[in-house]
């Protein structure tokens, strides 16, 4: 079945080019769309997609308003955020907010389709340098720690220098240079460690880590 999307943007022409690039995926459904924050609701309660695409700076209501109001009437649809500001205070006020993705203005269009099907896959889709920023508020404020089922698995020293340069904020390609392999190598390593301790992304393996005082 195809992934129901709508878009919420008030600038016509971006918004009709997500939609034209979306178009384009045989699992992606357009049904519906809005230029401004009071559309946007109006559209979740009379043709709920699975997912919206959410800009946050719209007339009416803001995009931080609509999810508000997504939050406090328990209405039934994914968030994904898009935004041209992406600095770290934005993206955790929609993360805490109930957003389920963000994605940057400034990414490739492709980065939409990969948000979307996330989403509806795993729930959830937040880029690399989201996992950084929210796995940095947790550190830096102390928060509460997951608690993981598996606490017997050990690493070895090659896969405890990749979790570090993951926590220290560099990219595959820095992380291939430092340690001599190709950046295959490097994305393979780190989801087969994913896999093993049982986690979702780099986020949860590195909180692993910090948890069990690997690092």
């Amino acid at each position: 079945m195809a992934i129901q999307v709508a878009v919420a943007d008030d600038h016509h022409l971006l918004r009709k080019g997500i939609i034209a690039e979306l178009s384009k995926y045989n699992d992606i459904a357009i049904n519906g769309e809005a230029a401004d924050g009071d559309a946007a609701i109006t559209l979740l309660k009379t043709a709920p997609p699975h997912i919206l695409l959410l800009d946050l700076n719209m007339p009416k209501l803001s995009g931080m308003e609509v999810l508000q109001l997504i939050q406090k009437e328990s209405i039934a649809v994914k968030i994904a955020v898009l935004s041209m500001h992406d600095e770290d205070s934005t993206v955790i006020e929609c993360i805490e907010a109930g957003a389920h993705g963000f994605v940057s203005k400034n990414e490739e269009p492709g980065e939409v389709y990969m948000a979307i099907k996330s989403i509806a896959q795993n729930g959830f889709y937040f880029s690399e340098r989201t996992n950084k920023i929210m796995l940095n508020k947790l550190l830096k404020k102390n928060l509460i720690m997951p608690v993981f089922e598996k606490t017997d698995i050990s690493f070895t020293e090659r896969e405890l220098e990749l979790i570090r340069a993951l926590s220290h904020e560099k990219t595959t390609a820095e992380i291939a240079r430092e340690m001599h392999y190709s950046p295959r190598t490097i994305e393979g390593m780190r989801q087969e460690l994913i896999h093993r301790v049982g986690v979702r992304n780099a986020i949860g393996l590195i909180l692993y880590a910090v948890r069990h005082s690997y690092i």
